[in-house]
């Protein structure tokens, strides 16, 4: 193998980042209620409440996930877990386990860290015909963010209990996507995600002196055959 052969393919290695391959991460899972989030596979979700234009004006409600037929991922913004209920009782400050819109727009905000990736689908649990949802695109989580795409009200006029929305190609593009609710009849949980990774991480430092110490050895060689 030439010294051009081996930089070309050890930049190749560098630089790939994943396959084009869509990944699921499955939220039909049991974690109890926590202010500073999950981790789910990629991404992890914190909770959020929003303005009617999808600015983010907290950042630390409560996220929790269960599983089964009815399992997903659901936001309260009460004032404490003990408050956060399993039926739909808004009442004496409780509020109810799903993404929903009742007192606050709720909203799961979904950070990716320093990948870039594309939403191919979204599918909601808890789902009938009178809900609908807002997505969202946001350059960080932290207060007063304003969001970078917003689209709002977003419904299937069907009752599945399960429904999925697919995108279109490059629609949702980003490192952090928020999925919310904005009305009193909005209640679903977040059960899935489908995406891909359309960029590569930062170059890693190993690999920029693997390239530059190779590239050093190409200039060797012209230097010897001159």
């Amino acid at each position: 193998m030439t010294v051009k052969t081996l930089f070309a393919a050890g930049a190749a290695t560098i630089l790939m980042a994943g396959g084009a391959s869509a990944t699921t991460i499955d939220f039909n899972v049991g974690k109890g209620w926590s202010s500073s989030g999950h981790t789910y596979g990629a991404v992890t979700v914190t909770g959020a409440t929003v303005d009617t234009n999808g600015k983010i004006l907290t950042n630390d409600e409560y996220v929790a996930s269960w599983s089964g037929s009815s399992g997903g991922l659901g936001i309260c913004s009460a004032s404490s877990t003990s408050k956060c209920t399993t039926g739909t009782s808004e009442s004496y400050g409780k509020d109810q386990h799903t993404i929903e819109g009742a007192n606050k727009s709720e909203m799961a905000l979904l950070d990716f860290g320093s990948e870039t990736v594309q939403i191919n689908s979204v599918t909601f649990a808890y789902w009938d015909s009178n809900d609908d949802f807002d997505f969202a695109t946001y350059a960080s989580t932290n207060l007063g963010t304003e969001a970078t795409l917003w689209s709002e009200d977003n419904y299937s006029n069907s009752n599945p209990s399960i429904k999925t929305f697919t995108f279109a190609e490059g629609q949702l593009v980003g490192k952090i996507f928020g999925f919310g609710a904005d009305d009193s009849s909005d209640e679903f949980k977040l059960r899935s995600i489908s995406y891909t990774v359309v960029s590569t991480v930062p170059l890693p430092a190993g690999g920029l002196l693997l390239m530059t110490g190779l590239g050093g050895i190409a200039a060797l060689r012209r230097r010897k055959k001159a």
